[in-house]
């Protein structure tokens, strides 16, 4: 079976069921402009029968100039916008021929292992391998070719579908690395999620999510619990506590995976459900105006090492990275990242030696605080603190990790 794109997967969530009445809407727009255009000219005929002198040159001159604009406007939506959501169409295609593709691959391939490999079935099982060889080779045409339909549908300069780019994320004022400060994020919620990765895995997730009445695109953070410290059992424990009960209110939106709903604490430092958290990570942008370029990944103990192995997995997708009493290798993508890391002096753990290893391989970049006569659970007391980080400057670990920013 195939591996459908994360991205089409995702563009075909955020726009499937929705074109048709993009499209009936920009019909309707269409004629509302038509309508316009033929009210200018009735009104252009009436002055010019009713009323004589200077003045109705330069009305009819202003007529004219309403005429030409909405004429313009009329073939921009026409056009460019019925063309996007055209194209959009395509794309939902692709993904359900790819679809009905895997399912038609998994059937041959039943078929396939349930045919005795003997001299008598020998070419009928040639037959069931090229079907499947001939599947797999038009999954992966139509794959390549939907990805590409998509880079060239987000490339357009406007917001064809409505109020968002082509893949469904929604546009707002972009922040600069300092101003976070400067918007009202005051309240928000935090609630739980269950989403079904197209690798098969279904991700519990709690989200929290701030008010953004000044549609900004929002800095995300990943953040992996402890071992056995789901937010069900320990709700008001670490970040996700401080968030519940309002003593932090984040500026951007946080993503908080749980080991439950038959996902094992050990299963969050594997790659295969880094997979699909990343992937999830992308629908809640496309979702909720998140800015995929201000993404940032902590966690606590074993969430520590899980960020960690998170970002030498994805190398180049994350903007910092803060494990909390927990280790890891100092691999490329730790080196590229902003890596800041946390321990207390009586833990066990030398957490320190990941940001150690990073910059003796050339980080410029990494950090690490040791809180005196503090132990292993540090989880709340880091993000409570106001820190002063490798620059000198004041911050809470929160704000800093939602200030960085991919170049």
């Amino acid at each position: 079976m195939g591996t459908i794109s994360a991205e089409l997967v995702a563009f075909k969530e955020a726009v499937d069921g929705k074109l048709d009445g993009m499209s009936s809407k920009v019909s309707e727009l269409s004629t509302k402009i038509s309508g316009i255009t033929d009210a200018c000219n009735s009104a252009k005929s009436g002055i010019a029968s009713s009323y004589q002198g200077d003045g109705v040159a330069s009305a009819n001159s202003t007529i004219d100039s309403l005429v030409s604009t909405a004429k313009t406007i009329e073939s921009s939506v026409s056009s460019t916008v019925q063309s996007a959501i055209s194209e959009a169409n395509a794309i939902v295609a692709d993904v359900t021929k790819l679809e009905e593709l895997n399912k038609e691959i998994e059937e041959v391939k039943t078929t396939l292992n349930n045919t005795p490999n003997t001299d008598e079935n020998k070419s009928k099982r040639n037959s069931l391998q090229s079907t499947i060889n001939s599947k797999e080779d038009q999954f992966k045409t139509i794959n390549d070719t939907a990805v590409t339909k998509l880079a060239a549908l987000k490339s357009k300069s406007d917001t064809a579908l409505g109020g968002g780019t082509s893949s469904g994320v929604t546009t707002g004022t972009e922040m600069t690395d300092t101003d976070l400060s400067n918007y009202d994020f005051s309240g928000g919620t935090l609630q739980k999620y269950t989403y079904k990765a197209s690798n098969g895995k279904t991700v519990s997730y709690y989200m929290y999510v701030p008010n953004n009445p000044q549609n900004v695109k929002l800095p995300m953070t990943i953040y992996f619990h402890g071992m056995h410290e789901t937010i069900d059992k320990y709700p008001d424990r670490g970040l996700a506590g401080l968030v519940k009960n309002g003593k932090i209110q984040p500026k951007g939106i946080i993503i908080f995976p749980q080991a439950d709903n038959g996902t094992s604490d050990k299963e969050l430092c594997l790659a295969s459900y880094h997979t699909s958290v990343l992937e999830l990570t992308k629908k809640v942008a496309s979702e909720n105006n998140g800015d995929m370029t201000r993404l940032s990944v902590a966690g606590h103990s074993n969430g520590a090492c899980a960020a960690i192995h998170m970002v030498n997995n994805n190398p180049g997708v994350f903007a910092a990275c803060a494990p909390i009493s927990g280790t890891g290798s100092a691999d490329t993508g730790i080196c590229q990242t902003n890596l800041w890391c946390f321990v207390g002096s009586n833990d066990s753990i030398d957490a320190t030696r990941v940001a150690k290893g990073a910059t003796k391989k050339g980080s410029k970049t990494a950090n690490y605080t040791v809180f005196k006569g503090k132990g292993h659970d540090i989880q709340g007391y880091t993000f409570e603190q106001e820190l002063e980080d490798k620059d000198g400057n004041k911050t809470t670990l929160l704000d800093w990790l939602m200030s960085k920013k991919l170049s």
